[in-house]
C-alpha cells in the first residue's frame, strides 16, 4: 500500500501525463514495486484520471458556453479546410474514437474534447471514465510484465 502523500501525487501525475504513470509508478518505486499491489496502481491511476476528467469536462463544457455566448456570430460560417477535417473526424469516430485513444492524449485533451462536441449527450463523462479505468488496468499490467523482466 502506498503512502496518502504518494498516492495524491501520483493520482495528480495521472491527470497530467496519463500514459506514463503506471510506469513511473513502477519506476520510481523499484524494488518495492513487488510489494505494492497491482491493484493499488490501478486504483491510483483511475482516481487520478476520473478527477481530471471530471474537472476539465465540466470546466470545458463552461468555457464553450462562455465563449459561444461572448462572441459575435457571423450570419454564414465559412467551411475551411480543417473544418471540414474535424467534422470528418468526428462523424465517422464519434465519442468511441475519444474514448479509445483517450490514453493516448491525455486527460485535459480527451476531457476538453468530448466537452467540445459531446456536451449534449449526458453519458459522456460515464464513457470517458470508463475508458480511462481500462486503459489504467491496460497499461498498469503492461509496466507490470515489464517490470518482471
Amino acid at each position: 500500500m502506498l503512502p496518502l502523500y504518494q498516492s495524491i501525487l501520483f493520482a495528480f501525475l495521472a491527470i497530467v501525463k496519463f500514459l506514463f504513470t503506471p510506469f513511473t509508478m513502477m519506476a520510481f518505486l523499484g524494488k518495492d514495486a513487488g510489494r505494492v499491489e497491482f491493484a493499488s496502481i490501478v486504483s491510483t491511476t483511475g482516481i487520478g484520471a476520473t478527477v481530471g476528467v471530471l474537472f476539465f469536462y465540466y470546466l470545458g463544457k463552461r468555457f464553450f458556453a462562455w465563449w459561444s455566448g461572448s462572441r459575435k456570430k457571423p450570419n454564414q460560417r465559412t467551411f475551411t479546410k480543417q473544418r471540414r477535417r474535424m467534422i470528418r473526424i468526428k462523424m465517422r469516430f464519434g465519442l468511441f474514437g475519444i474514448v479509445l485513444v483517450s490514453g493516448l492524449i491525455s486527460v485535459p485533451v480527451s476531457a476538453i474534447l468530448a466537452a467540445r462536441f459531446y456536451k449534449h449527450q449526458w453519458h459522456t463523462p460515464f464513457w470517458l471514465i470508463l475508458g480511462f479505468w481500462f486503459w489504467a488496468l491496460f497499461l498498469t499490467s503492461l509496466a507490470w510484465v515489464i517490470n518482471l523482466f
